[in-house]
């Protein structure tokens, strides 16, 4: 795509430099005003890949809800929800 833009003149550098900012802001902003909402519920790890799940997931999905547990402790400190 640069290759075009640049033989078409459409292309500088101080262009695509500020693109580049315009994008990494964008997508900060964005990070940070996700990470302010709770996170889904964790059934959604299951819920949200099909459509209609099927029998073996959901299964693994009871047992895991019906256990209590919400994070592994070998990794809580890494992945804090």
């Amino acid at each position: 795509m640069r290759r075009y833009l640049e033989a078409k003149g459409l292309w500088t550098r101080a262009w695509d430099d500020g693109l580049r900012r315009e994008v990494d802001d964008l997508l900060s902003a964005t990070v940070r005003e996700v990470e302010k909402a709770p996170p889904p519920p964790l059934e959604t790890m299951f819920t949200d890949v099909y459509e209609e799940v099927p029998p073996h997931l959901r299964e693994q999905m009871e047992a895991f809800l019906a256990s209590g547990e919400r994070r592994r402790p070998e990794i809580l400190d890494r992945f804090p929800l």
